[in-house]
């Protein structure tokens, strides 16, 4: 089992996937193909977890967004260095991905259903950060973003114009 440190996500627009370049804590890197199909159905999955920690109700998506601009702002003041995959890095499909564990000890599995399998740890704000990931490579490949709910899609939408990679 890949245990997932960090991760670059990329636009693998040949393939018409994302490809996610990811290292381990030893250094060993692998890139893990996630197509549109199995975002779109891990997406609602990630959402009802954010939300869960939102102020309820009419304030939700007020808390949310604000949540998710300081995120996006913080993010921008400290990036993380991009994963660089290895020239011998195992490329996989990933086939699944699984959410578990309770509020900030999530755990996201990822796996072809074979051979491969890789784990990352979802504590604290990863969560909102894997979802901003997921968005900001959706507009780069140009899919349709209906799956992520206005008060995500809203944040940020002119700073996403620009191509770019993402950790």
């Amino acid at each position: 089992m890949f245990q997932i440190q960090t991760f670059t996500a990329k636009a693998d627009f040949p393939e018409d996937r994302i490809r996610l370049d990811a290292v381990d804590p030893a250094g060993n890197t692998q890139q893990i193909h996630v197509t549109r199909r199995l975002a779109d159905r891990f997406v609602p999955l990630l959402l009802d977890r954010v939300m869960e920690t939102a102020a309820p109700g009419k304030a939700r998506e007020i808390d949310l967004a604000m949540q998710q601009e300081r995120l996006r702002n913080e993010r921008n003041e400290n990036p993380v260095p991009d994963v660089e995959a290895k020239a011998d890095a195992q490329r996989w499909l990933c086939l699944t991905m699984h959410l578990g564990g309770e509020g900030g000890n999530m755990t996201w599995t990822l796996t072809d259903e074979a051979d491969n399998k890789a784990v990352m740890g979802l504590g604290g704000e990863l969560p909102r950060t894997v979802l901003d990931i997921l968005l900001l490579m959706y507009r780069q490949l140009e899919w349709d973003t209906a799956v992520f709910p206005e008060w995500l899609k809203e944040v940020g939408l002119n700073d996403d114009s620009q191509p770019r990679v993402l950790n």
